[in-house]
């Protein structure tokens, strides 16, 4: 399995943020993130996401997100901090990316109430074309994915229903 590490001195590289206040409890936020093979609960656009290995959760542990659209990638966490941050390093993936790193981060804000952050550094291949691909297409896109996932967790959280690929709750 090959595993990419943190890169940020790379000129080409590009880095995504979005925070949202969500209404769940950071306790609550981070059970449901911390369940690694689960993401396909709340995530909108994966579809099954099987781990690899035999971790379920923490550093080292490996899952491979299958999408509604036929593509898939394998997350492996390289960074785990219980109750705050996880970070998955991105192969095995079909997209134009050298490579790819994805945090998520709880911070409280109140008793029931939450920031989720995600954040995404990565790096496309096709040298200057490439880094401007990901400035003009990829950023906004992915900054409006990740808002749409940061919400689905909330209504996860708040229904305890499945989200599917349109975002919104499924039928139990």
């Amino acid at each position: 399995t090959q595993r990419y590490g943190h890169r940020s001195r790379e000129t080409n590289m590009t880095s995504i943020n979005k925070t949202l206040l969500i209404q769940a409890s950071a306790e609550q936020a981070w059970a449901v993130i911390a369940d690694f093979g689960n993401v396909y609960k709340f995530h909108p656009k994966v579809k099954q996401s099987p781990l690899l290995g035999d971790k379920s959760t923490g550093l080292g542990a490996m899952r491979r997100c299958d999408f509604y659209d036929g593509g898939s990638v394998v997350e492996t966490i390289t960074d785990w901090q219980p109750g705050k941050k996880m970070t998955v390093a991105l192969s095995e993936m079909n997209m134009p990316l050298k490579w790819a790193n994805a945090s998520l981060i709880v911070n409280a804000t109140g008793a029931n109430q939450c920031e989720v952050t995600i954040n995404m550094e990565f790096a496309v291949k096709m040298g200057p074309l490439g880094w401007l691909m990901a400035q003009v297409m990829m950023k906004p896109m992915m900054a409006g994915m990740f808002k749409q996932v940061i919400k689905a967790l909330e209504t996860h959280l708040q229904t305890g229903k499945e989200i599917g690929k349109n975002g919104k709750p499924m039928a139990a």
